[in-house]
């Protein structure tokens, strides 16, 4: 109940509590004098803290209110002969009042054991509700909409020892997440009624489900290559939208790349080279169990021997600063793949590829630069095998 009184600008409240809250018990007054009383606040589970409220019966502005903490105690401030209106307070996680007891202290030296309860009306019924569905990970709640009451409140825990969490608002239902797989929870439903915790339902028990089994890890092959570039392909992973692809030689020597498909194409790649593929789903961001194999890197068809190309004479001939080739013409061959390599070593990364129907190639590399190369012939039906590594100085 909310009582006010207005006095020019100025406006107290008093707050007193409501008419039923069953689950604290009001407190027993005893000894009874002129100038005080004792008092005792009955347990209530879960409650930490008790505070008895005690205010004249007459006074609707709060001005005699006195808080008293302590599940028991002694008061020694009241006035002879005067009516008091008395309530149990707990407050913790939850708070919570009891009904009203009333008492007069006696005008005279004596003192009096006898107390009287303001009647109680019948309690509600407890709140009730439903666990519609569970996974390994959740568990969801609903119930139905309780009398007067502006908030929920679902407290669960591990077992029924476990510490409290809750997750609450003002609808009819609620899924808690982040739970732990075969797990049992404790739960109940907790009334938040005109700011003051109220009712709260039975415990109920609940067992999460086992977690599912973990997808299985992609399966990775062998798709298609060329001597600079290795295409593998895999498997779906459930719930993955994108994979990582690393592919790494003997040496330990990484490049990875990341696709939102079932295949990649690493290129600058070393020829004729066995790397490790290995593919790693992603889900969310969060790394899953990858899946690996071992390929190589070759063209793997057969044309004819490339002789080592021509470097000087009058076939190759390029301006100041050009580094030029020149070779014989290949039986069948319908154009020419030149190989620019990092190194002159044979097996090295290939920095770019260029093709050519003549027999000669120049790039300008700078005057008095040296670069290396190897050449290909190609028919219809691919590119051979490569010559001689060859490492040619600018004009």
């Amino acid at each position: 109940m909310l009582s006010f009184v207005r006095f020019a600008a100025l406006t107290l409240a008093l707050v007193l509590p409501a008419a039923a809250h069953a689950q604290l018990g009001p407190p027993t007054i005893t000894d009874v004098n002129a100038t005080g009383l004792t008092y005792t606040i009955p347990y209530l589970s879960g409650c930490s803290n008790y505070r008895l409220n005690i205010v004249e019966a007459q006074d609707q502005t709060g001005a005699t209110l006195q808080r008293i903490d302590g599940s028991y105690g002694t008061i020694t401030s009241l006035r002879s002969g005067t009516g008091y209106r008395a309530w149990s307070f707990c407050y913790a996680t939850r708070e919570t009042e009891s009904s009203v007891v009333s008492v007069t202290t006696p005008a005279g030296a004596g003192t009096t054991t006898t107390t009287t309860t303001t009647p109680t009306p019948p309690a509600r019924p407890k709140p009730t509700f439903t666990v519609s569905a569970t996974t390994h990970n959740t568990i969801k709640a609903t119930w139905s909409a309780y009398p007067d009451a502006n908030e929920y409140v679902i407290e669960y825990r591990v077992g029924t020892s476990g510490a409290l969490a809750g997750i609450g608002g003002t609808s009819t239902g609620t899924t808690i997440t982040g739970l732990s797989p075969s797990t049992t929870y404790s739960l109940h439903l907790v009334v938040r009624k005109k700011g003051v915790w109220a009712e709260g339902s039975d415990y109920k028990t609940v067992t999460t489900a086992a977690a599912p089994p973990p997808p299985t890890p992609p399966v990775v092959s062998f798709k298609t290559s060329t001597i600079s570039t290795l295409t593998p392909k895999w498997t779906a992973y459930t719930g993955a939208t994108s994979f990582i692809v690393e592919f790494t030689n003997a040496a330990g020597k990484s490049v990875a790349m990341g696709v939102s498909v079932l295949e990649a194409t690493q290129t600058f790649l070393p020829w004729d080279t066995e790397l490790t593929v290995k593919v790693t789903p992603m889900i969310g961001g969060v790394a899953q169990t990858a899946g690996t194999t071992k390929m190589r890197t070759a063209s793997g068809i057969s044309a004819p021997t490339v002789p080592a190309p021509v470097v000087t004479g009058s076939a190759c001939s390029a301006a100041a600063g050009y580094a030029c080739l020149a070779w014989p013409a290949v039986a069948n061959a319908t154009k020419y793949k030149i190989s620019i390599l990092r190194t002159s070593t044979m097996g090295t990364y290939i920095e770019g590829q260029e093709e050519t129907t003549a027999l000669t190639y120049s790039r300008n590399v700078g005057r008095g630069a040296t670069q290396s190369y190897v050449v290909q012939a190609c028919t219809a039906s691919g590119c051979g095998a490569y010559s001689p590594v060859r490492t040619v100085t600018a004009n």
